[in-house]
């Protein structure tokens, strides 16, 4: 007998299947090999899928004795969980046939990840009706709330699929961004993004979107704000830096906040702004080598000294500085160096576990003096002896004209 009403199923974000009365599963069920049962059938459900297969996916390389008898175990729970959607009609929604377990196709399902897929199909082979492929576009994307089943990402069936619809995904964002910007809808544009970097804020290709809408809507400042926060998001969170197209559209940017017209003491009051600070100058990398490459030029025509300096953590028991502690580790460092370091001195995370330093005024002797201070100065904050602290220095030379 077929349900009247489909069971809705959620798979990009929180599992979960929904008849509109009755949702499964509850948040305090966790019965996780039941429920990645149920979603590795219904997502093959129109395949024949053998129980070896089927072990495979639920056991892995730790397979069980008698798999056969446990799959069956499986089933049973299976069902009696899914008995909340009968509504008074009870209905076989996992069947058993020939040697194999099969999502019964006359319970009806809408997978939430495969109409964003036909939503996607539909827009793609729309060549001329761009106001019909924004509202498919629009409603593709509003599926998205998550990457594919994201509490079974590790398992090996789950990541290909997950990463074909991620990358399906962010294109059509691009896409759909794209048009909106052309129809002039800048607002709806950075709304989309804004949406999409709520979702995932880890993939760099929409956070050059963002810096996309910022730029249209003439926000060019907040525009090279975001990718200051890309930048240490990236750093932190993947060890990374920004791609080539990420800094050459920070370099559009600020060639367009550095060409706006605007009144010369609104100018100066927002400059002075950074001059109350009492700490180094702690910025971006990008930003970084600016500074540096403007007061190595400099150097020709001022009796100064200049250095550069290279701040590694280690981790003194051996082995990579990673996770919490690493992190941790850099917050320590980044204190010791803003607090240690005069205001006209300049910092910037350089990777993971590197900071890059620019000192001025100061001798080769001078520069081991003001280390000391830092490193006493991160022993207090971190009170861990478990991460040391290794520096170099080099002065930097003029360039000489010709």
């Amino acid at each position: 007998m077929k349900t009247s009403v489909p069971i809705t199923v959620t798979m990009l974000g929180d599992f979960s299947l929904d008849n509109g009365q009755v949702t499964l599963p509850d948040k305090s069920d966790r019965n996780r090999q039941v429920w990645l049962l149920l979603q590795f059938l219904i997502c093959n459900r129109n395949k024949v899928i053998t129980p070896e297969r089927l072990a495979d996916v639920l056991w892995g390389d730790n397979r069980i004795e008698n798999t056969g008898g446990a799959l069956k175990n499986l089933a049973y729970r299976l069902r009696t969980a899914l008995k909340a959607f009968d509504n008074g009609t009870p209905r076989d929604y996992i069947l058993f046939k020939q040697g194999a377990y099969y999502w019964n196709n006359d319970s009806p399902v809408v997978v939430d990840s495969e109409c964003m897929e036909a939503l996607f199909d539909e827009a793609d082979r729309l060549y001329t009706d761009d106001a019909q492929k924004v509202e498919l576009l629009m409603q593709a994307v509003q599926l998205y709330h998550g990457r594919f089943l994201q509490q079974n990402d590790f398992e090996t069936w789950v990541q290909p699929v997950n990463a074909y619809l991620h990358d399906l995904y962010v294109s059509h964002v691009q896409q759909l961004c794209d048009l909106l910007l052309e129809q002039g809808r800048e607002a709806d544009a950075d709304a989309l993004v804004a949406r999409a970097l709520g979702v995932d804020a880890l993939d760099e290709k929409l956070h050059l979107l963002k810096m996309k809408t910022l730029a249209s809507l003439g926000k060019h400042q907040q525009a090279m704000a975001h990718y200051e926060y890309a930048a240490a998001l990236m750093y932190k969170e993947m060890g990374v830096r920004l791609s080539q197209p990420m800094r050459d559209m920070y370099a559009v940017v600020a060639a367009c906040v550095a060409e706006a017209d605007a009144d010369l003491q609104t100018i100066k009051h927002d400059l002075d702004e950074g001059l109350k600070a009492h700490e180094a100058f702690y910025c971006g990398y990008e930003i970084f080598k600016n500074i540096y490459r403007l007061q190595a030029r400099r150097l020709d025509r001022v009796q100064d000294t200049l250095f550069i300096g290279l701040l590694t953590l280690i981790n003194s028991k051996g082995g990579d500085l990673t996770g919490d502690a690493c992190e941790n580790a850099m917050d320590c460092a980044r204190q010791a160096l803003v607090t240690s370091l005069r205001k006209g001195d300049t910092i910037a995370r350089y990777s993971r576990t590197q900071y890059v330093i620019m000192l001025s005024s100061l001798s080769m002797d001078d520069c081991e003096i003001v280390m000391n201070k830092i490193f006493k100065r991160f022993y207090q904050l971190s009170r861990s002896g478990a991460v040391q602290l290794r520096h170099k220095f080099m002065p930097i030379e003029g360039e000489s004209e010709s």
